[in-house]
């Protein structure tokens, strides 16, 4: 029969089951259930295809391999890469795929009374999205913490793992069905309402890790807690040179240490870094998991450590007063903020003072604290001026966000939101590791070798276009193509905008831009405006920072040239890039989950805000203090078209324009944490 059934489908591009009935003169049930039972074992064997009402000949047909993005009606679409228009997936085709899973799909030709439409058919799931859902158990069923699961979560009988009404669970997927998924408890966070649950919530549903593995505990205790005699040999000794270190009040892993001394005129500039490299070797079990970690995560009032505290907050944090091995940065730069001499060596140093942005800044504003500092302090400012004005003459873009600072009550919950405040003493450190960065890249760029560069390529055209178009609807005319504008044009434009629309003009910006990430190549910064750039500043909470370490160590210090590096370095760059947009990512959801609680005590209360996104459904509006919310547009009197163009809403009849950067009163109607949004409306008089 199977023979027979593949000889048929050769004369048929594609064929239902009453077809092939027909053509093996089958007609009885009990004969039907026979075929079925061919077709799929033909099916198994990857000989032919079912896709829909469908059977065919494999070759007859074109797969493709995409995500698709299932809609609350039961249809979807299918993005598949070099296709230009998604392929449209009928509720009865979907064939048990969820939102986000990998699938193959084929193209089935439909006849309606309007002619001929395209629509495809999942024929086979590759890669299922849910794995893992995080959320509330209610006795019977899970209530997913993330809302675009609208299935139904139910838990296997027997598998809740001690798990009670309310507790908040960790569940993994056993099976998957066309309208409810089946699930097992593996953890069980703690009640919905405890302190952090809602934090340790979101590390899970973004699989960031928050304990470390029993062997990486282990390999610490082998670690010494201070320098050991033996270590010193081969290194600069910087122990009487004046340093010092500047972090915020509460940090506690302490990366870089400054020194900055004037010599025939020219600034002699020391960047310390500490040593990570020494104590985490390639390869052990504290390497693989940070390597693994990628980055340390900082979600409100929590860190989830790259490395444990034992190190990152002790034998490899620059902690005052108490020797430490680095890799210092040594520029000789002169008034025009060049470079003009560099040199990088394994040193020793002793930190004299353990400073904060905060007081720095108080000296700075002419407080007598420190006095032993005051020259140091003044001639830093001087040189992070200089190194700025240098930067902003090569075309670098001071792009000016407002970011969020939580502040938590000891139980974990928020009690005041607020943007993050920036000093001259910020400004300093800032300048200082992006020069210590780009002399490390220019230095080993120059020898040719492999190495681990920080890159961020030039804006989307497509993307600069639309920017335009939005500008002018602000009443910022760029005065030139969006193929044009260069980095000094989008400078002066920054400049010229009025202060109560700076921080959205600088997210329209933003949002043309590519992604920074890591490569092996030297593509180039744009919003720096830098040829070569790396990170080399923080290897206690940056895997990359750590590799440019190692391979400093390796070319530098060791005279080792070995290219055999360079297929782990692309390895590295593209893990890392993905382990840190999952941390922004995730840094994000806290902080609008954080925003959410806090707002839920302020029902009611009255606002002045900032339109900040506009969208075919409401606008969003930003409070001064961070918070971002939505105006519905069915709360908005009037009607209003979308302009997509110019991102405004108009209305047709009276012309009234909602824009980007317009100021609105509002009033907080609702707020939700577990949804993370908070709904604003125009306050009523408007």
């Amino acid at each position: 029969m199977k023979e027979k059934i593949l000889t048929f489908l050769k004369t048929k591009k594609r064929a239902t089951m009453h077809d092939i009935c027909v053509s093996l003169k089958v007609k009885n049930k009990s004969d039907v259930l026979v075929v079925k039972k061919v077709l799929n074992e033909l099916i198994d064997d990857n000989k032919i295809i079912h896709a829909g009402d469908y059977f065919g000949l494999v070759e007859n047909f074109t797969i493709y391999t995409g995500i698709i993005e299932v809609k609350e009606a039961g249809y979807g679409f299918v993005s598949v890469d070099g296709l230009d228009k998604d392929i449209f997936i009928p509720k009865d085709f979907i064939n048990d795929a969820h939102n986000d899973d990998t699938v193959k799909v084929v193209i089935l030709p439909r006849f309606s009374k309007y002619g001929q439409k395209d629509e495809g058919c999942v024929i086979e799931i590759l890669d299922r999205k849910i794995k893992k859902i995080v959320g509330v158990f209610d006795g019977k069923k899970v209530i997913p913490d993330d809302k675009k699961i609208d299935y139904e979560i139910r838990i296997n009988k027997g598998q809740e793992n001690g798990a009670v009404k309310g507790h908040k669970v960790v569940c993994s997927v056993t099976s998957y069905h066309f309208d409810y998924i089946t699930c097992k408890v593996d953890k069980i966070l703690g009640h919905e309402n405890d302190p952090h649950v809602d934090i340790l919530s979101l590390c899970e549903a973004y699989d960031i890790p928050y304990t470390f593995p029993e062997a990486v505990m282990e390999e610490i205790k082998e670690i010494p807690d201070h320098v050991l005699d033996n270590e010193i040999e081969g290194r600069v000794d910087y122990r009487n040179l004046l340093t010092i270190t500047i972090d915020g009040d509460d940090a506690k892993d302490l990366d870089d240490g400054v020194s900055l001394e004037i010599v025939n005129d020219k600034y002699e500039l020391y960047v310390h870094i500490m040593d990570v490299s020494h104590y985490v070797l390639e390869g052990s079990e504290i390497d693989k998991e940070a390597y693994f970690r990628g980055t340390s995560v900082y979600l409100a009032d929590t860190v989830i450590p790259m490395l444990p505290h034992y190190l990152s907050n002790g034998i490899c944090s620059l902690n005052g007063d108490i020797d430490r091995l680095t890799i210092t940065c040594k520029m000789t730069i002169d008034k025009k903020g060049f470079v003009i001499d560099s040199k990088i060596e394994p040193t020793i140093i002793h930190s004299n003072y353990r400073m904060t942005y905060k007081n720095v800044n108080k000296i700075i504003d002419g407080d007598s604290i420190y006095p032993d500092l005051h020259k140091m302090v003044f001639n830093m400012r001087d040189l992070a001026h200089i190194l700025k004005n240098r930067r902003m003459i090569n075309g670098s873009i001071e792009f000016q966000t407002l970011e969020p600072k939580i502040i938590c009550d000891p139980d974990g919950n928020c009690i005041d939101v607020k943007p993050h405040d920036r000093g001259i003493a910020e400004n300093i450190i800032e300048e200082f590791m992006l020069i210590a960065n780009q002399t490390v890249a220019k230095t080993i760029k120059n020898m040719n070798l492999p190495f681990l560069y920080r890159v961020h390529e030039n804006p989307d055209p497509t993307k600069m276009e639309q920017m335009v178009k939005i500008l002018k609807g602000l009443g910022i005319n760029p005065h030139k193509k969006a193929d044009q504008i260069s980095q000094f044009e989008l400078q002066k434009l920054l400049k010229t905008v009025d202060d109560d629309k700076k921080y959205v003009t600088n997210s329209v910006l933003l949002r043309c831009m590519m992604k920074a990430r890591y490569a092996k190549e030297p593509l180039g910064h744009y919003g720096l405006a830098f040829q070569d750039y790396t990170h080399f500043t923080s290897p206690i909470r940056r895997y990359p920072d750590l590799t440019v370490h190692r391979l400093l160590r390796k070319y530098l210090f060791d005279y080792e040239y070995d290219k055999s590096y360079y297929t782990s370095i692309d390895e590295i760059a593209e893990h890392t890039s993905k382990t840190e947009r999952r941390a922004v990512d995730c840094e994000r959801d806290v902080d609008k989950m954080k925003s959410a609680e806090y707002m839920e005590n302020h029902i009611g209360e009255e606002y002045v805000g900032l339109i900040s996104g506009i969208t075919s459904y409401g606008l969003y509006v930003m409070l001064d203090n961070t918070i971002e919310g939505l105006i519905s547009l069915q709360s908005i009197k009037g009607r209003y078209i979308f302009n997509d163009e110019l991102m405004q809403l108009v209305n047709p009849y009276n012309g009234k324009t909602f824009r980007i950067g317009d100021k609105l009163n509002v009033v907080c109607v609702k707020a939700n944490k577990a949804l993370m949004q908070i709904d604003f409306v125009i306050k009523e008089e408007e």
